[in-house]
């Protein structure tokens, strides 16, 4: 409708006793609606990124990916996994030959002969110091012997569990005495194989990785969103997959660093409940669902207008319209999200014909 066109309908609609305004409510009848051109969109819930999906990358967190090394330099005499391989907790996964395992052993037997003779000693003092033999001087200074020497032998149990020998190969070690140049490594929790860093036969030095283990139980998502956009969202929030009946997750945390190249920054989710279809590196799709408390309706650009600072939409009454306040808190395209009070699900609001409706409200006083 051209400027003039829109001035005259509106100045006779203005002057037509069945057109009033009292408390921002515009009284109309249909034919007058009609004349004006104004269509109604129902106002429907909308998510806080505007009903559209995001893309996100499956995780896994970073307190459940875990480094398998030795303790002990040596070369690699066999791999039982592969890349992607699942393994469960004490898994077999490496065999390695070192001499300074070799090494190890003989200097925890040294303890453990050292420990097993000051604990004769120490017992042998005890009956002569209670036969009133000696006194109780020679028998405190053998109890303290005997505590250094338990030390010992304690640090050396764990330098080898340490190295990856497990509780059985050390206790037999003490009925056998025979150290043995081969350990095995084994998965420190069940999950997947996701690095592999050595191939048989080659020479590994003491605290080389060897082999990256991570536990998928929880998943996380990585989701990335436009900057402008995040300050929609809040902790909490529930993530849901698109295509994925019956996944979901929460929102744990929204970055703060911005990518220069795209505008985009992280969100971190953790997906919750049984996630067995997923995979580390899957890239989905996801929705952030709005709460409740918080509801945003999704709606046209052109359904909302400023007046004096303010934003405002119009809402289908049975009588006409009603100015309402609203609060954008985002946009994309042609579409806003906002926020109302006064809003409920299938509330019709004008989409078109605005200017008119506008037009009138403030030729009966309205935005004064």
């Amino acid at each position: 409708m051209k400027p003039l066109s829109l001035m005259f309908v509106c100045t006779a609609l203005l002057l037509s006793p069945v057109i009033r305004a009292a408390d921002n409510h515009l009284q109309l009848a249909p034919e007058q609606i009609d004349a004006l051109g104004i269509q109604t969109e129902a106002a429907a819930a909308a998510d806080r990124i505007g009903g559209r999906t995001l893309p996100a990358r499956v995780r896994i967190p970073p307190d459940q990916d875990h480094a398998v090394t030795s303790l002990f330099a040596g070369r690699i005499a066999a791999i039982r996994v592969v890349e992607g391989q699942r393994v469960a907790a004490g898994q077999p996964l490496i065999e390695l030959n070192s001499p300074g395992l070799l090494q190890q052993q003989r200097e925890y037997l040294d303890a453990l002969d050292q420990k097993q003779l000051t604990q004769a000693n120490h017992d042998r003092d005890k009956a002569l110091f209670e036969a009133g033999i000696i006194p109780e001087r020679r028998l405190l200074d053998t109890r303290v012997k005997l505590q250094a020497a338990r030390a010992a032998l304690t640090e050396q149990e764990q330098l080898l569990s340490l190295g990856g020998v497990p509780a059985d190969a050390v206790a037999r070690l003490q009925q056998t005495h025979r150290p043995r140049a081969t350990v095995t490594l084994h998965a420190p929790v069940s999950g997947i194989v996701t690095g592999l860093m050595t191939t048989a036969g080659q020479a590994v030095a003491a605290g080389e990785g060897l082999v990256q283990v991570a536990a998928i139980d929880p998943l996380w998502l990585e989701i990335r969103l436009a900057a402008e956009q995040a300050h929609t969202l809040e902790p909490g929030m529930r993530v849901q997959l698109t295509g994925q009946p019956g996944l979901s997750g929460t929102l744990l945390s929204i970055g703060q660093r911005v990518d220069p190249a795209t505008n985009t920054l992280s969100l971190w989710a953790r997906l919750d409940g049984a996630s067995d279809g997923m995979r580390p590196g899957q890239l989905v799709n996801v929705r952030i669902a709005a709460e409740a408390r918080n509801q945003g309706w999704n709606l046209p650009a052109s359904a909302v207008f400023q007046q004096g600072g303010t934003e405002y939409i119009f809402m289908r009454t049975p009588t006409g319209f009603r100015l309402t306040p609203v609060q954008v808190i985002a946009s994309h395209d042609d579409r806003v999200i906002l926020q109302s009070d006064d809003l409920t699900a299938g509330s019709r609001i004008a989409v078109t014909g605005i200017a008119a409706l506008k037009a009138a409200w403030l030729g009966m006083g309205g935005g004064e």
